[in-house]
């Protein structure tokens, strides 16, 4: 069984090309996932199981999609001790789901009616708690841009700092644009030490082709403001964009 935004959108090519594949899940994995297993507890009968393409002896078939889920906090929690130790682990650790934007290079919901789902505050300070008094490596934060939320990604931070008495290194993606000098401040203080930024590119003509923002202005003081606090950023470009 295969998932996620890669093999979703050309599932029923993947499956004909590759023939010891039984599944796909072309939407989020949490639900169909699930369902697939209950299916082959007892049958073979994947045709009701939505947001799925599948093998049926030579015959391939693609449900209808999956209903976007948008509670996410219906989700059970995966950081529980149930499902193993993570000693000097690399943990990755979602505080939302989905982006606003619709850069036509990314896969990020594209087809969703919901652009942008949370996890409830209340969860993920557990969950980074949880970790922080683990011996980890590292938690990456691992939201298309975890400062979307201007307010909401300082209070994470502040909690963070409360709590990270072990310094665990923290990595996450963000947007320059949103950067303001306390938000750079707290990612110091919190003990980030990779932050990567997508610049992608600067060309007007490639910008208006692939739907892309960019506020150069707004970008290069968000930079400035992490530079101040010795904080690694990682730019990022796209070679190769239309134009």
């Amino acid at each position: 069984i295969l998932g996620g935004p890669e093999v979703g959108s050309i599932s029923l090519d993947v499956l004909k090309k590759h023939p010891y594949i039984d599944a796909i899940v072309k939407s989020e994995g949490e639900v169909p996932l699930s369902e697939i297993i209950e299916v082959f507890k007892c049958s073979d009968d994947l045709s009701l199981v939505k947001g799925i393409s599948y093998r049926d002896g030579d015959e391939l078939h693609e449900n209808m999609n999956a209903i976007i889920m948008s509670d996410l906090n219906s989700l059970p929690s995966p950081h529980n001790d149930k499902y193993g130790t993570f000693d000097k682990r690399f943990i990755c650790l979602e505080t939302q789901r989905g982006c606003v934007f619709k850069c036509s290079f990314c896969f990020y919901n594209k087809d969703y009616s919901i652009r942008n789902r949370r996890f409830d505050l209340t969860r993920v300070k557990a969950e980074i708690l949880y970790w922080l008094k683990k011996d980890v490596s590292q938690i990456y934060l691992m939201d298309p841009i975890f400062n979307l939320h201007g307010e909401r990604a300082k209070e994470i931070l502040r909690f963070i700092i409360e709590h990270n008495t072990n310094k665990v290194q923290f990595h996450t993606e963000i947007w320059a644009e949103f950067v303001d000098e306390e938000m750079a401040s707290l990612f110091s203080e919190a003990n980030f030490t990779f932050i990567e930024v997508g610049l992608q590119t600067t060309d007007e003509n490639a910008l208006t082709t692939v739907e892309r923002k960019l506020r150069t202005e707004p970008f290069i003081r968000g930079i400035q403001n992490l530079t101040k606090f010795n904080l690694r950023i990682e730019v990022q470009l796209i070679f190769g964009l239309p134009g």
